[in-house]
């Protein structure tokens, strides 16, 4: 005997992540940036290795160019937080807080290079793929025969743990496409990049985090001046 009954689905809340283009006036203004950088064979730039995890060679501070870059950041922040409600969840701060881009830095990622599972600083962070040198089909034949069917040469995984308490993993398929589309994510939000093999160019990324700061008030202000 066939029953006819009604099925519920029910999902729990979750987090994810955002990504889109970047205008073309901001790219236009950190790929001049980036040329000049390898034009003058990365003369002059501020490391920033000991500050990052990154398997890297060259990895620079770009803080000059957070004017540039904050406000369509600190947009793209707020959308995010319309759709999760996220920001106020994780708040760590008392008082009326706003937030700031505190950090900003660029990998040259070479090939063989690899940034393990880590997590940043903040509460959202982001990457800017910039410029992808290889073919996504020719980096998945590099191990195809010991990966399970679900390659992971060259991409970008996020990990995190799932209603079972298992680890997950959402990976991105980064190729050409990618080139000018930035991701943001909870900085808390484990994450890697796995090294490429089919190219000698670089992989080029900008990443940063943004960061909840304190807005005085007006009492507070006033107890500063005595």
């Amino acid at each position: 005997m066939n029953h006819q009954v009604t099925i519920n689905f029910e999902e729990f809340p979750n987090i994810g992540i955002v990504h889109c283009k970047v205008p073309d006036d901001i790219l236009k203004v950190l790929y001049a940036h980036l040329e000049n950088i390898e034009k003058t064979n990365f003369k002059d730039q501020e490391d920033n290795r000991k500050n990052l995890l990154g398997h890297m060679d060259k990895e620079f501070k770009m803080l000059e160019y957070i004017e540039v870059i904050e406000p369509f950041l600190l947009t793209l922040a707020d959308e995010y937080d319309r759709q999760y409600n996220y920001i106020q969840s994780v708040a760590n701060v008392e008082g009326k807080f706003k937030l700031s881009l505190s950090h900003l830095w660029v990998n040259f990622q070479q090939k063989h290079e690899f940034n393990p599972p880590h997590t940043h600083t903040g509460v959202l962070s982001f990457v800017i793929w910039m410029k992808i040198p290889y073919d996504i089909k020719e980096e998945e034949e590099v191990f195809p025969i010991n990966s399970a069917g679900a390659p992971r040469t060259s991409k970008f995984t996020f990990h995190y743990i799932n209603t079972l308490g298992k680890i997950g993993h959402w990976v991105l398929p980064v190729d050409e496409s990618f080139e000018g589309v930035i991701c943001m994510f909870p900085s808390e939000l484990a994450h890697s990049v796995n090294p490429f093999y089919t190219s000698d160019d670089y992989r080029v990324s900008i990443s940063g985090n943004i960061k909840m700061v304190v807005v005085p008030t007006i009492e507070s202000k006033d107890n500063e001046k005595h």
